[in-house]
């Protein structure tokens, strides 16, 4: 009997898994030559250091100031205060115990840009205003005894107590200005220091704002050492002038001369940067960061002759895209500028160009992500908990309305939808942001949804699953994660047919929580139930494996897109699909033009 040949066929199954994108998005390579390490998109996911996806966190409001404009400034002074500018001329300190706005200062000549701790006063700059500073004070009246500075006054009634740093004596009545202050000081009760000072407080402790008549008018501020350091001059936008050094005295930094004496202010420039944009350290190094260029000096001190004096250093000076706004990390510092963003790790030489440990970190977005952005109200921010550093920026706006996200360890970007934050604050690991077309102050990472909004998320990824010229077939899909029962993540196919050419949304299966299998429903809300295996987890997720054998035939190339919208958590750790990889494409359309 005749028996046929046994041709082995050339289609083989391919099973290929993703750890969702651990190295982030790469909008520079060419999509169908990423390794599964990459992603196309990442919007409102956290990367984690396993390889998964964890949706981002929300907003969560601390306080609203109400009028309806930018906070241009958020700062903290002390564990209950913070100061903020807003509404285009006010300064006004938000205390954390008694949940209250407090306007300080309502008739700045301009917005309130900058501001810097320093001890127990703060400092603030308005680039029409000498700078200025803000202090806790007592007014007093019926004294008996007069009271004196570096001594502990005490509440008769209340027990509060708090530092004299200076005390303006009128007579019968006068002013203390208090520091570490522990308690709540009464009013009418009778006050005393630790020697001969007493009166009646007149009041409670409130706060006082003083001009600084020697000062300069300044936009940046930074508090180095004993010194405080201003940028953007009003004079001279591309100076940057520091006081004289803090003797002890109170108040400290009213004096801002400009000689040789290694205590004195003094002034620096390099005018070719352009105007100055930020001021930050690179420990010793003052780093200045301009339109046109950053540069860098330190304060030197000699000896000249039995005299100590003080030099300025330039040690650094760089023409280029320069800098917007910059933070100091235990990685260095990150910038961002027009190109995109920057991490400076250290200084090189003043005279050779390249010689800076620096890197343009963004380059894997691509040479056009950056075309529409403009970062002159950015700020930045990092999540040390997480590793993510945040960069708040205008994307095609008036306003702040995209945020880009950058995992330090991970070296991994995402992005964040829905944040409309002008400036950020980080307060010992805690992160807030301040609104820019209200006056709202969120906290950051905080429950499940942007102040009562739905949190939009969004993953897209491109598969390897075979050769460029082949044709395949999807025949099976799994998916792993953990899921709440408010949330049902679709899960959408898109592929290249034989010529290329691009199908979006070819299948579409809803992940559901009361389900182990994938359903092909689109949209829509999950049933609750309950859930059919697994452990549940403290944020209310539980464990969900689900998986469906949904086909596509006769693709060339095949993405996985996975979004929703929802106030609940979840997370994705990874997914898998079971293809076929069938025989070579048949193309005849080159053209032999050999001659």
């Amino acid at each position: 009997m005749y028996k046929p040949l046994n041709v082995k066929s050339s289609a083989k199954q391919v099973n290929t898994t993703s750890l969702m994108a651990k190295k982030g998005m790469n909008l520079r390579d060419l999509p169908q030559l990423l390794d599964p390490s990459n992603a196309l998109l990442i919007k409102n996911y956290l990367i984690t250091a396993e390889g998964g996806l964890e949706k981002r966190k929300g907003l969560n409001e601390v306080f609203n100031a109400s009028t309806g404009s930018a906070i241009t400034m958020l700062e903290k002074w002390t564990d209950d205060v913070y100061l903020l500018g807003y509404d285009s001329t006010k300064l006004a300190a938000y205390t954390i115990s008694t949940d209250t706005v407090t306007d300080i200062k309502t008739n700045f000549n301009t917005n309130v840009t900058s501001g810097a701790r320093y001890g127990d006063y703060f400092f603030v700059a308005s680039p029409q205003d000498n700078i200025g500073r803000v202090t806790f004070t007592l007014n007093y009246d019926g004294q008996t005894g007069n009271f004196a500075t570096g001594l502990v006054v005490t509440g008769g009634t209340s027990g509060a107590t708090a530092i004299i740093l200076e005390d303006n004596d009128l007579g019968a009545t006068g002013t203390l200005t208090l520091g570490s202050i522990s308690g709540t000081f009464q009013n009418n009760e009778a006050i005393t220091d630790s020697a001969t000072g007493a009166a009646v407080a007149s009041g409670t402790v409130g706060f006082t704002y003083t001009a600084i008549s020697n000062a300069p008018q300044a936009t940046y501020l930074l508090a180095k050492d004993n010194r405080l350091f201003a940028g953007n001059l009003r004079t001279d936008p591309t100076a940057v002038q520091y006081s004289e050094v803090d003797d002890g005295t109170n108040p400290p930094f009213t004096a801002w001369t400009n000689t040789t004496a290694a205590t004195a202010g003094g002034k620096v420039y390099y005018r070719n940067a352009g105007d100055v944009n930020t001021l930050i350290n690179l420990g010793d190094n003052i780093v200045v960061g301009c339109e046109e260029g950053k540069w860098a000096f330190v304060i030197n001190t000699i000896d000249s002759g039995g005299t100590l004096t003080k030099v300025d250093q330039t040690v650094m000076y760089r023409l280029d895209a320069g800098m917007k706004c910059a933070i100091q990390t235990d990685e260095g510092i990150f910038y961002v500028n027009k190109e995109g963003l920057w991490q400076l790790v250290s200084l090189g030489q003043s005279d050779i160009k390249f010689s800076d440990q620096e890197a343009l970190i963004s380059e894997k977005l691509g040479d056009n992500y950056f075309e529409n952005a403009v970062f002159d109200d950015a700020d930045i921010v990092k999540d040390d908990k997480t590793n993510q550093l945040i960069v708040t920026y205008r994307e095609d706006s008036a306003t702040n309305n995209q945020c880009l996200v950058y995992n330090t360890q991970l070296k991994a970007f995402a992005v964040f939808t829905g944040w409309n934050i002008n400036k950020f604050l980080n307060d010992e690991g805690t992160i807030y942001g301040a609104g820019v077309n209200d006056d709202k102050v969120w906290k950051v990472f905080d429950g499940n949804d942007d102040d009562g909004s739905d949190i939009w998320y969004e993953f897209e990824q491109e598969l390897n699953v075979g050769s460029l010229w082949t044709r395949k077939a999807l025949l099976g899909q799994y998916i792993q994660g953990e899921l709440s029962p408010a949330t049902s993540p679709t899960v959408k196919f898109s592929v290249y047919d034989r010529d290329g050419v691009l199908i979006n949304d070819k299948l579409e299966l809803q992940w559901n929580f009361d389900t182990e299998e994938l359903t092909l429903t689109g949209y829509g809300d999950s049933g609750w139930g309950a859930s059919w295996g697994g452990d549940t987890s403290e944020a209310g997720t539980v464990e969900n494996f689900a998986g469906g054998k949904y086909k596509i035939s006769n693709f060339q190339r095949i993405r996985v897109n996975i979004s929703g919208h929802d106030q609940a958590p979840h997370t994705i750790n990874w997914l898998s699909v079971l293809t076929k990889e069938k025989a070579n494409i048949r193309k005849r359309n080159l053209t032999d033009v050999t001659a």
